[in-house]
């Protein structure tokens, strides 16, 4: 659809010089060396250890696998995992 409400938001966005993907709910995912990881716009944990964790997003779960794992920071805006992070898998069709 041409006015979507998605397309209707991302329009706005571009006119008021805005980036699309924090006005249009997209999550933004930062993986800074192998010991932060950062997501914007999430939408809480659904899992929660030292060796794993599962990060809520409207694009899917993201999936964070390592050792010391914990959350160093969480609000309505950002959440910010460090720890020793060996990977991260990414909601499908979601590029890096």
């Amino acid at each position: 659809m041409a006015n979507s409400p998605r397309n209707l938001v991302i329009k706005a966005s571009e006119r008021l010089n805005l980036p699309a993907d924090v006005t249009a709910g997209v999550s933004r995912v930062e993986l800074t060396g192998s010991s932060r990881l950062s997501v914007e716009n999430h939408r809480g944990v659904g899992a929660f250890g030292p060796e794993f964790m599962e990060l809520l997003t409207a694009q899917g779960p993201i999936a964070v696998r390592g050792r010391g794992l914990s959350l160093l920071l969480m609000n309505q805006r950002e959440l910010v995992v460090v720890g020793q992070i060996d990977s991260v898998t990414l909601p499908q069709g979601q590029d890096g």
